[in-house]
């Protein structure tokens, strides 16, 4: 569910919704494109992802219909955590690296969207995200 479906919901609201493109990944262009080709190539990566979108089929929905999609998502995640530490039980495992950066990613500030709403109003999910980026990167959490 994570990587076939929710990978998507999450990219196209980071690369398609251009405040959240502005707010967040279009700030990196600059350090990987010179400026002459700074506006062509944001534009061509934004144009190209969104055709991919279409083609996958998330970008065939309406932004209230991904919505859903996206809340629903996040309740069958909350649901399969229930109260464990990690997904499978008490020690983490492969599928725990690869939910956490979906949620990391989600749940960043910069990209505003009824999805990460929905996955911060989850505790159980707030914590998880929480609780692995302090194993994995304790020096982000000192900042």
């Amino acid at each position: 569910m994570c990587e076939d479906h929710l990978l998507w919901i999450m990219a196209r609201h980071r690369w398609q919704d251009y405040e959240n493109f502005v707010r967040g990944i279009g700030t990196l262009f600059h350090k990987v494109l010179p400026a002459p080709a700074r506006g062509i190539g944001k534009w061509a990566m934004r144009r190209g992802l969104v055709k991919r979108f279409w083609q996958q089929g998330i970008g065939r929905f309406s932004a209230a219909e991904l919505a859903v999609l996206g809340t629903r998502d996040i309740e069958a995640l909350a649901q399969l955590l229930g109260d464990k530490p990690f997904l499978m039980g008490e020690a983490p495992c492969a599928a725990d690296a690869a939910v956490f950066a979906m949620l990391a990613l989600l749940m960043d500030p910069a990209t505003a969207s009824p999805t990460r709403d929905a996955a911060l109003a989850k505790r159980n999910l707030v914590a998880y995200r929480d609780r692995m980026m302090g194993r994995c990167f304790p020096e982000l959490l000192k900042q």
